[in-house]
């Protein structure tokens, strides 16, 4: 990839005495936390289902040193859906998004990184074109993969976005606008937003678009100030199985401009496991009392093993789903003796080779549901029951 730095003056800073800027995707580019200096924990401020920030440390080499700190104000990179208005489901929003503002004629593009793009809709930015003195773009999607857009302007942020359908618009005062969807990060759907996190009298602010971005809030307070916020970025998804530590990153300048700080997050809970090539599932329970009895082995397996073992016990329901694909899975229960209202093993919507099955000696069962699923290339389905009672 191409390093694009623009704007360097004779004195290392930009034409408009801000650092150079980096005009191109910075997502690969930040330094591990542990390399930088100067850290100081930061009071937590959670906010519906955005995780506060932590610590902040700073950059100890000189400006301009690669990773890139500043995003160039004109262009901005995000997560995004595959096609707009299409929310992915897991992972959600893998692919980059690149939204673009002309310098000449202040015209705003944006699209899937690697297509052609498109010009922003008139009926959130008219004639797709910013006013002048526009600077920061900036892009989101939210959770219906709709686009968010927000810009600073003499010292104001402006968000354009649709609200059920309906283009919204909203400005306020603050600076270097950064959008961010935290259902990257934050499983629980009902806890998601579009974030705003901008810079107002030097301190890092936050609005939220359950509340139509029209309530502020101080996110992070630490000794001196922000200058701007430079870029944002999220760390951890990298892995399959979302293991990793799941943060998001902002970067800004303190003051003097020369001072890069970089603020983590609180990790977000790790994903549960939604990809996998090979998993183990079952459940252990020689005796007892239960309602139910769950294994579900996930949205994807290469290849899965799900069984309950419970030799004795009374259940009113013991359900093994195999999840929404499977290329090569094995389901089962082994219940020698026990009381069941209901036992049902199901392989999920596909299946590419699966063996399905019930031991059960003996016992009192009301219902036994052996389902291969909507499609098979090669599955085996059998229950072994040489004694006991079946509603």
């Amino acid at each position: 990839m191409a390093v694009r730095f623009l704007g360097i003056d004779d004195d290392g800073l930009g034409k408009d005495g801000r650092l150079p800027c980096f005009a191109a995707d910075a997502q690969g580019y930040f330094p591990a936390f542990s390399s930088l200096v100067n850290e100081v924990a930061v009071a937590q401020v959670d906010q519906y289902g955005a995780l506060g920030i932590t610590a902040a440390a700073q950059n100890p080499q000189p400006p301009r040193t690669v990773p890139p700190w500043w995003v160039c104000p004109f262009i901005d990179f995000t997560d995004g859906p595959f096609i707009e208005g299409m929310p992915d489901q897991d992972p959600v929003y893998e692919y980059r998004w690149k939204v673009f503002m002309n310098l000449l004629t202040r015209r705003v593009t944006y699209g899937r990184v690697g297509t052609t793009l498109a010009n922003a809709p008139t009926d959130l930015i008219p004639a797709s074109t910013l006013p002048a003195g526009s600077t920061e773009i900036t892009l989101g999607f939210d959770a219906v993969a709709r686009p968010v857009f927000g810009w600073e302007n003499a010292g104001r942020v402006y968000l354009a976005w649709y609200s059920a359908g309906v283009p919204t618009f909203i400005d306020f005062a603050g600076i270097t606008p950064r959008l961010f969807f935290d259902g990257m990060l934050q499983r629980d759907n009902t806890l998601t937003d579009v974030v705003c996190y901008y810079i107002r009298a030097g301190v890092l602010q936050a609005r939220f678009y359950r509340d139509n971005f029209a309530v502020e809030y101080t996110i992070a307070d630490v000794s001196g100030t922000f200058g701007a916020l430079t870029r944002l970025t999220v760390i951890g998804r990298e892995s399959t199985n979302y293991r990793d530590t799941l943060r998001m990153v902002l970067f800004a300048w303190g003051t003097p401009n020369t001072v890069e700080i970089e603020l983590r997050s609180a990790a977000y809970p790790p994903f549960p496991v939604i990809e996998s090539d090979f998993a183990s599932f079952g459940i252990s329970a020689p005796s007892g009392v239960y309602e139910e009895g769950i294994v579900d082995g996930g949205s994807y397996s290469d290849a899965a093993s799900l069984g309950i073992a419970a030799p004795s016990g009374s259940y009113d329901a013991v359900i093994i789903d195999g999840g929404t694909y499977s290329d090569s899975g094995s389901f089962g229960i082994t219940a020698p003796s026990g009381s069941y209202n209901a036992v049902i093993i199901s392989g999920g919507t596909y299946q590419d080779s699966a063996s399905f099955g019930i031991a059960s000696p003996s016992g009192t069962y009301t219902l036994v549901i052996v389902a291969g699923g909507s499609y098979a290339d090669s599955a085996s389905f059998g229950i072994s029951a040489p004694t006991g009672t079946y509603s």
